[in-house]
Formats: structure tokens, sequence, C-alpha cells
């Protein structure tokens, strides 16, 4: 790993602008994690456990801090954890689960109220609801139940 080093050293001496925006990226990649000592697979299955089967996600008031505080970890590991290892932040990995419950609940309650299921999975506003599902699904609540209508005809 020296000499890879020192050759990095000496290729950034020679061009200095090809490198000029490598080095921040590659010590963006090497910095030190703060999940060391942290045991990742029981991680994930425990916030597995938690959405799927105690579905906290219900709760509109859920924060990174209440969630990291129910895995036994710190807010910024559990940011780290999602961004890293999930690919996604706390507000997108917590709305795609929401999303997938509101879809499955407007496939079977075709006629009820789409408001109504996005406050139930724990969404606080139709806005941020009408966002989240089509950023997820590629439409609308309202086309996606229009589409779950069509198929049945």
């Amino acid at each position: 790993t020296s000499m890879v080093g020192a050759a990095g050293y000496l290729a950034a001496q020679r061009s200095p602008l090809v490198f000029q925006e490598l080095v921040p990226a590659v010590r963006r990649v090497y910095k030190s994690s703060r999940l060391s000592g942290i045991d990742l697979i029981k991680l994930r299955a425990d916030l597995e456990r938690l959405m799927k089967e105690g579905r906290i996600y219900h709760d509109e008031d859920l924060s990174l801090a209440s969630l990291a505080g129910f895995v036994g970890i710190k807010d910024y590991q559990l940011s780290e954890f999602l961004n890293s290892h999930c690919g996604m932040n706390f507000s997108r990995y917590v709305n795609s689960f929401r999303v997938e419950e509101a879809a499955q609940i407007l496939s079977v309650e075709r006629k009820g109220s789409v408001l109504s299921v996005a406050f139930r999975v724990g969404f606080n506003s139709k806005a941020n609801f009408n966002l989240a599902f089509k950023s997820f699904k590629g439409m609308s609540p309202r086309e996606f139940l229009q589409s779950q209508l069509r198929a049945l005809r």
C-alpha cells in the first residue's frame, strides 16, 4: 500500500488537475466508519423486525433518533448504516415501508379513502404521501388505485 501511495503522490505532482477531484473522493471512501464494533447483520435483522413485524413506521413522529434508540445505537450510526448499507436516507427508508403497506391496502380496499390510508400507514400529510408513493411506485396513489380497478375488469 505504501507503493501505491507513493505512486499516487508522484502522479499527483505530475498531473495535479487530474487528481484534484480524485483525492477528496478517495478520502471520503477511506474515512473511518462509525459502525466498527456493530454487528451489521443483527442490526439489519433488528431493523427489519421492527419495521415489518412491529410496524413502528405507523408512528408519524418516528425519528432517526428514536429508531436508533430502538436498535441500541447512536443516530449518526443508524444514518451511516442506512446510507451505506441500505442505499437510502432515514426518510426514504421509513417511507418505503409506508408506501408498501399503503399499496397493499389500496389493492384490497379499492373503495377506501386514499387520505385515510396515508394516515393509517404513518404519513402526516397527503402531499408527503403522494410524493413518496410516486417516488416508489412511479404513479400517484389515485393512479395506482385506478390501475387496480382496471385490472379487475
